[in-house]
């Protein structure tokens, strides 16, 4: 960018995290239970557009989803994603273990601690939650109900922190409560990432806009979801998904998704 234009529009990053993060002994990392080594993993695409969100957040008002800030795109697909793949389990092994999902949360804007704008590197905490087995009870409601408490309860904890001692103590201790319920392998594991309000489509290195952004595919049940229309907060959801191929074949039969999404 400085080289294409002046050096005063330039975004200036900050390589600084280590003052709020300094090095220290991090728990060791436990694969999610139920990982099957030497499975083919295959990654698929799923967009959810603009309509399809507008028709998810009137189903989850007309089940019950109250509140006075309607659900967001990113807690809709969540959702809709967590069902289907609740459902996939239950068709294939005649029964189903609750779900345990984790959302990797953008620290960025979240904290006064954080003054520059532009920081670079891991700036990131974990939340996670369990659904029920039987998602006929909760729905697609109860399910955007549960990631909106833990929300909640992250951006409450945020608020209390008042140095940057004490905001890594709490992401340290996000992850050791992650570790442990991965310890437990009492229900089956999705992590998600989400790239929402990322400019990734705007990263020009000298050949132009991408025409094409895209995560690897994890060799574990992961979701990573981006915009579908560069920055628009009203647009769509793509999901880019990785499962195993059987579990990928029972996801893309699932009705929610052959009605509220097209995959490539």
């Amino acid at each position: 960018m400085a080289c294409r234009a002046s050096i005063h529009k330039a975004i200036h990053p900050c390589f600084d995290l280590s003052a709020i993060f300094p090095p220290r002994d991090l728990p060791k990392l436990e694969l999610p239970v139920g990982l099957m080594i030497g499975a083919k993993y295959v990654i698929k695409i799923f967009v959810f557009d603009s309509q399809s969100i507008m028709k998810l957040k009137a189903v989850a008002k007309w089940g019950g989803f109250d509140s006075k800030r309607e659900p967001s795109r990113v807690e809709l697909v969540t959702a809709l994603v967590s069902i289907a793949i609740l459902d996939g389990a239950k068709l294939k092994n005649g029964q189903s273990k609750p779900l345990l999902i984790a959302h990797m949360v953008n620290l960025r804007g979240r904290t006064d601690l954080l003054s520059h704008k532009n920081p670079c590197g891991n700036l990131y905490t974990a939340v996670h939650w369990k659904s029920a087995v039987e998602v006929e009870k909760p729905g697609l409601h109860g399910l955007v109900g549960l990631m909106r408490d833990v929300m909640t309860t992250l951006l409450a904890k945020l608020a209390k922190v008042i140095g940057e001692e004490d905001l890594g103590e709490m992401v340290m201790n996000a992850g050791r409560e992650f570790q442990e319920e991965l310890r437990q392998g009492d229900a089956d594991v999705l992590l998600f990432t989400s790239w929402c309000r990322f400019p990734l489509h705007r990263v020009d290195l000298g050949w132009g806009e991408p025409e094409f952004v895209s995560s690897l595919c994890s060799p574990f049940d992961s979701v990573t979801l981006m915009d579908h229309r560069e920055g628009d907060d009203d647009g769509g959801v793509v999901a880019q998904v990785s499962l195993t191929e059987d579990d990928m074949d029972l996801f893309c039969k699932q009705h929610d998704i052959l009605q509220d999404a097209c995959h490539k």
